[in-house]
């Protein structure tokens, strides 16, 4: 029986077309799901920090309370979800 969309990823407008472009014209079975559903958070966890990141002028880093120079926290989210998304 060919897999179908998850309650989660349908809901979703960004997850649900990903889940359409990963299974287009090919067949997944019923127990490669939980797979795709989380392939499909991890592309929509990498969406968002680059849109987060693009709303900041792109800049990659910020200055502390104390004047030290920290990567902003979606680079990590996004080097994160690249790492899975590679898998």
């Amino acid at each position: 029986m060919p897999t179908t969309k998850p309650p989660g990823i349908e809901s979703d407008p960004f997850k649900s077309a990903k889940w359409n472009e990963l299974t287009q014209g090919r067949e997944f079975a019923r127990s490669d799901a939980p797979a795709l559903s989380l392939l499909c958070h991890w592309y929509k966890i990498a969406e968002t920090a680059q849109e987060e990141l693009n709303n900041f002028g792109g800049q990659t880093a910020y200055s502390n309370d104390m004047g030290n120079l920290k990567a902003s926290p979606q680079i990590g989210t996004l080097k994160t979800a690249s790492e899975r998304l590679d898998r």
